[in-house]
């Protein structure tokens, strides 16, 4: 079934992408949900410092974006935790007022790419609870 999902066009990406993305806005920096999640980009919850080191975020150095290393990532989660711990449980602030705290960001493009990892891994997962058949009508 693999085969179907990797036939899948760029162009019916970009329509489930643009589906999800209308009711997630991109946001570049990390910020806390109103449940006090630590999130960034078009909803990317992060459980852990371990994951969040993981993701493709960058900083801007000397005029250019590059790729944060993993110490910069772990220190701006612990930056983003220090915030966490400072609102007290009360996370109804404007996701603009978190865009200082740190200064890694999640570019578009590594947004886009993850986002697409993440529909494939559902498309296969929808694939194979149809079947192919009923998934390629």
């Amino acid at each position: 079934m693999t085969s179907h999902i990797s036939a899948m066009s760029p162009a019916t990406r970009a329509i489930i992408r643009a589906h999800i993305t209308k009711s997630e806005e991109a946001i570049e920096y990390p910020y806390l949900d109103l449940k006090g999640h630590l999130t960034i980009g078009i909803g990317f919850k992060v459980n852990n410092k371990s994951e969040f080191a993981q993701l493709p975020l960058s900083l801007l150095k000397n005029g250019k974006w590059v790729s944060a290393n993993v110490q910069e990532k772990k220190h701006a989660f612990d930056l983003m935790m220090a915030e966490k711990r400072k609102q007290n449980g009360n996370f109804n602030n404007k996701v603009h007022n978190y865009k200082n705290i740190t200064k890694v960001q999640m570019l578009r493009p590594a947004q886009n790419a993850k986002l697409d990892g993440i529909i494939t891994t559902n498309v296969r997962r929808i694939v194979n609870a149809v079947g192919a058949k009923a998934w390629n009508r």
